[in-house]
């Protein structure tokens, strides 16, 4: 946390929670209330005593006077009363369970997600006519193709057959490819795009 708290030790970092591995558990957010409620505690216990010190001071320079003896009177019952609460309110939480501040394992638990590697860069190197990226790599018929005009030779031959079966098609992308494709396929001459002709 970027605010810390006088007297507090550094929190617990996460840990893997002991009985789901799953989940991450995190202590520090109960060692943080913790470290305020203590530290409000102190605070009180401090103000209290200004606040007193401050009506004995108005008492002693009353010089008899009744309305500054009546502010002094107010100043310290009113710093009494705000000390009783304080303390009244600790006792009440340690009498119902001395542990309640107390950080437990799994104050807060939060699913545990492995860090994805990223993935490795496309590669987009490589000369059609002498590249070990497409290997067995033929130049597709005139008319066929829109970017990239080669494709490796097993792949032409299934393409050939596709011709002679009366469907009216083009390649619309093949070797080397125009644009990024998530398949590296695209990089070897392994595979092509293709679109149907309408005419």
């Amino acid at each position: 946390m970027q605010i810390s708290i006088p007297g507090m030790k550094r929190f617990n970092d996460a840990q893997k929670c002991s009985d789901d591995p799953s989940k991450l558990c995190v202590g520090w957010i109960g060692e943080y209330i913790a470290g305020i409620y203590n530290y409000a505690i102190g605070v009180v216990g401090i103000l209290a005593t200004i606040t007193m010190m401050i009506g004995g001071v108005i008492w002693l320079t009353a010089g008899g006077n009744s309305s500054r003896i009546g502010e002094a009177q107010a100043w310290i019952t009113s710093s009494v009363t705000g000390l009783l609460i304080a303390l009244t309110s600790y006792m009440i939480l340690y009498q119902i369970n001395p542990d309640i501040l107390k950080v437990f394992d799994g104050s807060l638990r939060i699913q545990f997600v492995e860090k994805v590697p990223d993935k490795e860069p496309l590669s987009t190197e490589g000369n059609p006519n002498n590249s070990q990226d497409c290997n067995n790599c033929v130049t597709l018929a005139s008319g066929r193709y829109k970017d990239g005009n080669m494709i490796n030779s097993d792949i032409a031959a299934k393409l050939n057959t596709v011709n002679t079966n009366g469907i009216n098609w083009i390649v619309s992308e093949a070797y080397p490819p125009a644009s990024q494709h998530q398949s590296k396929c695209h990089y070897n001459g392994m595979c092509a795009d293709i679109g149907i002709r309408s005419d």
